[in-house]
């Protein structure tokens, strides 16, 4: 691994991670934080694989799809990679991606891949959290690239339960290194893995019901649901 190095850079795409992308010497520098069209200066390691991998320290020329993110812990937290851009070019980007993707993949020329669906609710929807415990008994989020704890008391994109159980277990988590909550938007009911004992809460449920279209379903733990109900 190289040393940092500052580099002033026009994005032009968006990698399919999330990430900005410009080039450097004939090299792809992926930076977090940019925006495809902006001019910025990334504070950026060379890797292993010889790209560029980084973060925007400095706006030169701002995209006119900035906005300020709504979380406090957008960029420490590593999860939200794209509260800084406006939601309806979030939706473009997306569309980009997948005929990108089969354009250079599948080899389809001009595909008929229609307008992104956007979410009518982009904030407070997500039904399943999975949070780190500290060691100490807190809950919180771990950056994907610094492995660096990050508290938190709430996520602005979980469901309103969820932030209200993690406020009833903030601090009382000893020992189980991981905590997953998963909630029935249309059932109200719950679960909270492991069992977590005296906390005045109930946990250790091996499944919880949700209902959709006239059809409830029972979810294990372990197993997938669509995390956007409504969507």
């Amino acid at each position: 691994m190289g040393t940092e190095e500052r580099l002033e850079l026009i994005f032009d795409d968006i990698a399919p991670q999330g990430d900005a992308l410009a080039r450097h010497d004939g090299r792809v520098v992926f930076a977090a934080g940019g925006i495809p069209g902006e001019r910025a200066v990334v504070v950026a390691r060379r890797t292993r694989r010889g790209f560029y991998a980084g973060q925007v320290a400095e706006l030169v020329d701002e995209s006119p799809h900035r906005v300020q993110p709504r979380c406090g812990y957008f960029g420490s937290c590593s999860g939200c990679g794209w509260q800084h851009m406006a939601y309806p070019f979030q939706l473009e980007l997306k569309r980009g991606m997948v005929l990108r993707q089969m354009a250079q993949r599948g080899a389809f020329d001009d595909p008929p891949v229609t307008h992104t669906l956007g979410c009518p609710q982009p904030w407070g929807y997500r039904n399943h959290a999975r949070f780190t415990e500290d060691g100490s008994g807190r809950l919180g989020f771990v950056h994907k690239d610094s492995r660096q704890f990050v508290l938190v008391d709430e996520c602005r994109i979980m469901h309103p339960w969820i932030n209200d159980t993690l406020s009833s277990l903030q601090g009382r988590c000893g020992g189980a290194n991981q905590v997953a909550m998963r909630y029935g938007v249309n059932t109200g009911d719950w679960l909270i893995q492991p069992r977590l004992e005296d906390i005045g809460i109930d946990t250790g449920q091996p499944f919880y019901t949700e209902a959709l279209n006239g059809h409830r379903f029972r979810i294990s733990s372990p197993s997938f649901f669509q995390v956007n109900t409504p969507q």
